[in-house]
């Protein structure tokens, strides 16, 4: 799984899909990063087996969210 690109492109996309769904999710896209980034820092709160995901899952996953969020960024919106 560290170094699965599917497991990114599936964890991206799944939460590009629930943003479209209820887009008050991307409240929770801050606190993911904040909770991997603590993990990654600090190894005293990390589990012991706990191994980093690769930079290419990262990756996979960010561009997956932006694919899965872009339509609902292009549609256009009547303006007032």
């Amino acid at each position: 799984m560290q170094s699965s690109k599917i497991a990114g492109i599936l964890a991206g996309g799944a939460l590009g899909v629930s943003l479209l769904g209820h887009p008050s999710g991307i409240f929770a896209v801050p606190a993911i990063a904040f909770v991997l980034a603590l993990l990654w820092i600090f190894p005293v709160v990390r589990p012991q087996e706990w191994v980093p995901p690769a930079r290419s899952v990262l990756v996979a996953a960010s561009a997956a969210l932006g694919l899965a969020y872009l339509p609902w960024m292009l549609y256009p919106r009547p303006r007032s």
